[in-house]
């Protein structure tokens, strides 16, 4: 068994012919279909029924294409670690999460024009705030954008916080909503109202504290999704829920009609925007620098 007899397996799966396969894979017909029967051989089952229709994977085969893929992965993933420990210098690597994709397009513009004069592997994705917090500490990823409300941030006292700014905990509503004119927001009219949620464990439990004050409260839709999030306020009416930090920006982009209501007369409403990092791990310089430059353009912003 070779990784090519692996490799040409896989693509004959998704091909439409052994023709077609071969082509693909720049490799003579006959010289593809040796390959595939010296394998078969080897495991004693078919891998293919070859019909008019061209060749299927066999029931056999259908259960042997996950392994395979995992062996085919597993080389490529050995050969990439390979390649940076010959020569760690030639492409670092940035892992960042952040917290709620609102907040992606602040700083996307930073991140093009950093990839674009420099040779590095950037790696960002959006999670929770406390799995931010755990991979940071594990140093799993090298830093994390994250949101925290100023009575929680023992959470992270053996971390590196950089407040970025500081914003708080508002309710966004459109001008069809009974509060759109409302000075301040009294806690007996946010029992008549439904609720959207930015998906976030300290928006939670900001939540959770505005319904000591206020009682039970309707949420009925809890997303990550900013366009969902808008939407639900825009079409059904409802009260969005979120820190300034994910909604500001991106909602009056969206749709300039919405107002942002304060709650600090119900709460303490406070949170900081920044960036956490592990005291304890070494980054490469990209990484300081990608990171360093990340925090002056999302002041700017």
């Amino acid at each position: 068994m070779t990784f090519e007899q692996l490799l040409y397996v896989e693509v004959l799966s998704h091909s439409q012919s052994l023709a077609q396969a071969a082509d693909t894979l720049h490799i003579s017909k006959s010289g593809l279909s040796l390959a595939i029967s010296q394998l078969e051989d080897e495991l004693g089952i078919k891998l293919f029924e070859r019909t008019y229709n061209g060749s299927q994977l066999s029931q056999a085969g259908q259960r042997l294409i996950g392994p395979s893929l995992k062996i085919l992965r597993a080389k490529n993933e050995m050969e990439r670690i390979a390649k940076t420990l010959k020569d760690p210098s030639k492409t670092p690597k940035i892992s960042l999460q952040y917290v709620n994709s609102s907040i992606a397009p602040t700083f996307n513009k930073y991140v093009c024009q950093f990839l674009s004069q420099h040779d590095v592997i950037l790696k960002m994705s959006c999670h929770h705030a406390n799995h931010i917090i755990d991979n940071v500490r594990h140093e799993q990823i090298d830093a994390g954008l994250i949101a925290i409300n100023q009575v929680d941030q023992h959470h992270i006292a053996d971390l590196q916080f950089a407040p970025i700014i500081e914003s708080t905990f508002r309710l966004i509503v459109s001008p069809d909503n009974a509060l759109y004119n409302v000075s301040a927001v009294q806690a007996n009219q946010l029992i008549k109202e439904k609720f959207v949620l930015f998906d976030d464990p300290y928006n939670q439990e900001m939540f959770n504290r505005l319904q000591f004050i206020c009682g039970p409260l309707n949420c009925i839709l809890t997303t990550d999704n900013s366009t969902t999030f808008i939407n639900a306020i825009r079409r059904l009416n409802f009260v969005g829920v979120g820190r300034y930090s994910q909604t500001g920006s991106q909602i009056y982009h969206l749709n300039q009609s919405f107002h942002t209501k304060s709650i600090d007369q119900l709460i303490p409403d406070k949170f900081i925007f920044g960036l956490l990092k592990n005291p304890k791990m070494t980054l490469s310089p990209a990484t300081d620098e990608f990171l360093t430059g990340l925090i002056a353009y999302l002041k700017n912003e």
